[in-house]
């Protein structure tokens, strides 16, 4: 049975609220959230009889009724606990994901200024990095070869020092380009999730 009333701005309001507060849900579990608290109101806004009482009227019955269901984000908290724990880890592995994509990064490359700390922090986000699901296999080696291969290939290997001047500007940029590469790729992975 369908229900048929005008609609009601403070019931839009409100739906507009738990929309927003669903933003970070599955598109699924969002859509069929919203459908449900949409339904709900509906439905109890005509069993008030609030179809031909005054603005005023409905307007209290809505409130009435928003009060019972609860803060759009009391709501959101109720459907989130109810996902799956691979649904839910979405906001906390991305959060983990940028954090192994900087301490990469930044251990990699700042590897000949701050040997020791920067590659504990590269260790770190190596170990986040193949934790991590939302990387494919191929994706976590090119990580690490993305990210050690310059400071390695010129620091560790003493090459700076035998190369000549133009074959070395080619290998620091070459090399950059792998790190600058590797970083946007792996970005994009995490943006797209």
């Amino acid at each position: 049975m369908t229900v048929d009333l005008h609609p009601n701005p403070i019931a839009e309001n409100y739906l507009a609220e738990l929309e927003h507060a669903a933003a970070d849900l599955p598109e699924n579990c969002r859509v069929e959230l919203l459908a449900d608290v949409r339904s709900h109101i509906a439905v109890a806004r005509a069993e008030a009889g609030t179809s031909n009482a005054s603005a005023s009227g409905d307007d209290t019955a809505v409130r009435t009724i928003l009060r019972q269901l609860g803060s759009p984000s009391e709501i959101v908290a109720a459907a989130r606990a109810d996902l799956p724990a691979s649904d839910t880890e979405g906001a906390g592995s991305a959060k983990r994901d940028i954090l192994a994509l900087t301490l990469l990064i930044t251990g990699g490359l700042l590897f000949w200024l701050v040997p020791v700390v920067s590659w504990i922090g590269w260790l770190i986000g190596l170990v986040l990095l193949f934790r991590s699901r939302r990387w494919t296999t191929v994706d976590k080696l090119a990580g690490v070869a993305g990210t050690a291969l310059a400071p390695v290939a010129l620091t560790g290997t003493g090459l700076f020092v035998v190369m000549p001047r133009a074959l070395l500007v080619f290998a620091v940029i070459t090399l950059l380009a792998v790190t600058i590469f590797t970083t946007v790729h792996l970005a994009r992975r995490i943006r797209r999730s």
